[in-house]
């Protein structure tokens, strides 16, 4: 009989050091998948900021928002500019629970002309000392002063030896620019502006023409020597405050 009580008492021990293990086990489990569907990661909003349209040479200004949902600490935290046209403000070096802020981004818009992007770059090492990153797109539609039409050149070389096309620029502003300089990355290219009137020369005009003339045989003479290149730039030096370099595109065709 005391045999049989004592097997009991066994039994029962046993089985109540299968539950209670069991009930450990299944909490650290559901500890563990709360800490799973918390974000582990600094939460940013934007991603992509837009900033709309900006007039050239203006600087605009906008917020992000940075915040830790997560139960963890991040530190040695950063907020990088890819380029000198955008400037973040600092951010708090370490994040605890909770923390969160809003620095202030300016785009600085001088020398851009139409769809421009930029970006930031957020750093911070997590508490298992992994180095994360998350990239914050900028984009902005730049209204310049001057139009360029048409905005790329195309030249084939199934147009013979000598061919020309024409660019137009166009004030907004009723003080007209000039050019002071013409220049393209390559000598197969002439380029020189087209006065229409006397006047145009020495002082300011609301409209330019500028020609362009390729040699397609001084471009495959040079083949050999520097590889096929097809792709150009004309620049365009003016007197224009917000954008004194104008970059038009230039690309050969039908190159073999």
């Amino acid at each position: 009989m005391k045999i049989h009580t004592y097997a009991l008492s066994i039994l029962y021990l046993a089985s109540g050091l299968f539950f209670l293990g069991s009930s450990v086990f299944l909490m650290a489990h559901l500890y563990e998948s709360e800490r799973s569907v918390q974000p582990e990661i600094l939460d940013v909003s934007p991603l992509t900021l837009d900033l709309g349209k900006i007039s050239q040479g203006k600087i605009a200004k906008s917020t992000i928002r940075i915040a830790n949902h997560s139960q963890d600490k991040f530190s040695d935290v950063r907020l990088l500019s890819s380029c000198g046209c955008t400037i973040a403000s600092k951010v708090p070096g370490e994040f605890l629970p909770g923390d969160s802020c809003q620095p202030v981004i300016e785009f600085n818009s001088f020398g851009k002309r139409g769809a421009a992007k930029a970006n930031l770059v957020l750093e911070y090492v997590t508490p298992e000392n992994q180095k994360l990153t998350k990239l914050i797109e900028l984009i902005a539609e730049v209204e310049p002063p001057v139009d360029v039409t048409p905005a790329k050149l195309h030249f084939s070389l199934k147009n013979g030896s000598n061919c020309e096309q024409t660019i137009r620029l166009n004030s907004k502003s009723e003080d007209g620019f000039m050019i002071d300089l013409l220049q393209v990355d390559h000598f197969a290219f002439d380029c020189e502006e087209v006065y229409e009137s006397a006047d145009d020369v020495d002082s300011n005009a609301q409209s330019r023409l500028i020609r362009v003339i390729f040699d397609s045989d001084r471009w495959k003479s040079n083949v050999k020597r520097m590889g096929q290149i097809t792709e150009f730039k004309l620049k365009i030096k003016t007197n224009v405050d917000s954008e004194p370099v104008i970059d038009v595109p230039i690309d050969i065709q039908d190159a073999i």
